[in-house]
């Protein structure tokens, strides 16, 4: 019998991810009923455009911004924490 799993693992959560890695999990990976959010929702809530949160995710720069730093390891603990409990309850996938 097949399972249906609400949701796929695309990344897996490591340590010492780099700062494009972690811009690309907060967007992709599904949030609660949400299968993802988009390059400009995520920066409305950074305050910048989406052309900035697409070059920080294909790494061409980097924020140095200490406020926007501090909003994305915020988002990026929430989702770290998240994805950690459905890969206990589901089992890690790849």
């Amino acid at each position: 019998m097949s399972v249906m799993l609400p949701f796929q693992f695309k990344f897996s959560v490591e340590e010492g991810m780099t700062f494009a890695e972690k811009i690309r999990v907060i967007r992709e990976q599904p949030t609660g009923g949400r299968k993802r959010i988009t390059g400009e929702e995520l920066g409305k809530f950074l305050g910048v455009t989406k052309s900035t949160v697409h070059n920080w995710e294909t790494g061409k720069t980097e924020s140095h911004d200490s406020g926007v730093l501090r909003r994305v390891n915020e988002l990026w603990e929430k989702k770290r924490e998240e994805i950690r409990r459905r890969e206990r309850f589901w089992g890690k996938r790849d």
